[in-house]
């Protein structure tokens, strides 16, 4: 670690000292253009604060845009899906840099940064965007909190280093946990740029009951996730220049049997390493930024063994200065493949916004996509699945419209998406086999709504509608016909006498195969003085019983309290 950061640092700091300052995400987090549209629901840092969640799988949860199938709690393990993607297929960022886990999506959601250093959270089509926030000098956080099943932890942010600990003896038999995320920043002004360095590193550990198999209910597992990022952002003449790399390391030890723990275990252990090379080419009124970006994926396992693969990739954006009334941006990219499951990709896509006027807006984007396997699906062997060296990449295309209204404290959004896919992949089963296998069973088209309504802050109703269709149907699905239908969140902030704080979430879900269910979380809290905050904070109250994934249950009614202190 100590060699990884030092190479990190040499690489960015020596171009700290190039221009003013200027803000990291230009290029790598926001689009090319600062009006273009493209339909982000944005999670910022005061509904952070307002919510009961802990960690990031709970506090998407919590909003009806992406669809998060928990198997453990306080963020032990969760899937997250988007407008009718599979776990796998979702994209995963932070700070605008892939994190996706290439062993499999069910580690997607490894992500080595607290609650507490995120500035918000951008969610758009297919993509989750964690932006984290740079810290103010001098300050100093700590939250201490304790519950029901014998739940305590809590977290210290000092200037830009932040560190969160959740431990519970769990809700039921084999449901313990600790979790612990260490996440450090390091922005870095100077004369000729910015540089900025970050280094986080979560892991968990947990009782898995009946994670994967309802036969063997006492399994157990153990994950933890490294990962390092840099990046720097200068001039030369009117060339804006933004080099940035990073490095992800991954371990998940799983045993299926907790009382016999060498009679069945798997360890896996993964690598990403990225570099890209983004340039901003001003061309007159219009803007052009092309990149290079290299990748390499890798992971040596007691189950999978040991593979790799690089991907070679240049991209352009253009966003051409029109009309006042209307924007537009161009993209293309291409991918090529060593080993290669396929030759090179091409993808085009293009965003179009047309302002009405000073209230309304409308947008329209196409794009294409594809995903490789994982190495799950491709290498993964056990007596009840099968992974296929054979699968080909999954592609199509994505489309959506929707509409924009703006007044005065009254955000409105409504958008349309479709979603064509080939090749897909899903773990199927046809009558008589026995075991899963991973094929490239069918097309799935998925078409629906999602609407969201944002009133001064103090009301937002969110509603999704989903559907999803596969051409083939003479199977037993284990992921692809498990979906949300219907989704919807209400969220409410009010302040009571002696500014008694009270925080509401009403969340309704209809999946497409199992029970509908309605949840109820509360946050009551009241500022002591200028430092000290004290919350009551529960979460499921009615005690709702309901599955996110069949054969799991997830926890009934959680109460928990904590203290604040800010300076």
């Amino acid at each position: 670690m100590k060699i990884l950061t030092l190479a990190l640092l040499s690489l960015f700091l020596p171009l700290a000292g190039l221009s003013q300052e200027i803000y990291l995400e230009t290029l790598a987090v926001k689009s090319a253009s600062p009006l273009l549209q493209k339909g982000i629901f944005t999670i910022t840092r005061q509904d952070i604060d307002k919510s009961t969640a802990t960690n990031i799988p709970d506090l998407l949860a919590q909003y009806s845009l992406a669809n998060i199938q928990r198997r453990g709690a306080f963020g032990s393990q969760g899937d997250v899906s988007i407008r009718g993607a599979t776990f796998d297929q979702s994209v995963i960022k932070v700070n605008g840099l892939s994190v996706n886990d290439p062993q499999t999506g069910h580690h997607n959601l490894d992500i080595p940064v607290p609650l507490e250093a995120i500035e918000r959270i951008e969610v758009t089509q297919g993509t989750i965007n964690i932006v984290t926030a740079r810290q103010p000098n001098r300050r100093l956080k700590a939250n201490f909190l304790g519950g029901q099943y014998n739940l305590w932890g809590g977290g210290l942010s000092v200037n830009d280093l932040s560190y969160q600990h959740l431990a519970s003896s769990g809700w039921r038999d084999n449901t313990e946990f600790q979790n612990d995320t260490l996440y450090y920043q390091q922005v870095i002004p100077g004369t000729w740029g910015t540089s900025s360095v970050t280094l986080g590193y979560i892991r968990k550990d947990f009782g898995a009951d009946r994670f994967y198999s309802q036969a063997f209910p006492d399994e157990k597992e153990t994950t933890s996730a490294f990962l390092a990022t840099g990046r720097t952002e200068f001039f030369t003449g009117q060339l804006h220049w933004q080099p940035q790399a990073s490095f992800r390391l991954h371990r998940d030890y799983f045993i299926l049997d907790r009382n016999r723990p060498d009679w069945s275990f798997n360890d896996h252990r993964n690598s990403t390493l990225f570099f890209g090379l983004p340039l901003m080419i001003p061309l007159q009124r219009h803007r052009l930024i092309a990149s290079l970006d290299f990748r390499q994926d890798a992971i040596n396992s007691s189950n999978l063994q040991q593979h790799h693969r690089n991907a070679y990739s240049w991209s352009a954006r253009f966003t051409p200065q029109l009309d006042a009334s209307w924007q537009l941006e161009l993209g293309l990219r291409e991918d090529f493949y060593d080993p290669d499951p396929v030759r090179s990709v091409f993808r085009p896509s293009i965003d179009l916004n047309y302002t009405i006027n000073q209230h309304w807006l409308m947008l329209a984007g196409i794009d294409r996509f594809h995903r490789l396997p994982t190495f799950t699906e491709l290498y993964y062997s056990d007596p009840a699945n099968k992974g296929n060296a054979s699968l080909e990449a999954e592609k199509g295309w994505n489309y959506q419209t929707g509409i924009k209204y703006k007044i005065r404290q009254v955000n409105w959004q409504n958008i349309l998406f479709y979603r064509e896919m080939r090749n897909a992949i899903d773990w199927a089963k046809y009558p008589g086999e026995t075991s899963w296998q991973a094929r490239n069973i069918s097309s799935v088209n998925s078409y629906g709504l999602e609407s969201t309504c944002d009133i001064n802050n103090h009301l937002k109703i969110n509603y999704q509608y989903l559907n999803n269709r596969l051409t083939a149907v003479d199977y037993l699905s284990k992921y692809n016909t498990n979906y949300l239908k219907h989704t919807a969140s209400l969220h409410i902030s009010y302040t009571l006498p002696w500014q008694i704080k009270n925080d509401w979430v009403a969340i309704y879900r209809k999946p497409s195969q199992l029970s509908p269910y309605t949840l109820f979380d509360l946050k009551i809290s009241r500022q002591i003085n200028p430092h000290w905050t004290a919350y009551l904070s529960g979460t499921n109250l009615l005690n709702s019983y309901y599955e996110e994934i069949s054969g799991i249950p997830n926890p009934g009614r959680w109460l928990l309290l904590g203290l604040q202190y800010q300076h």
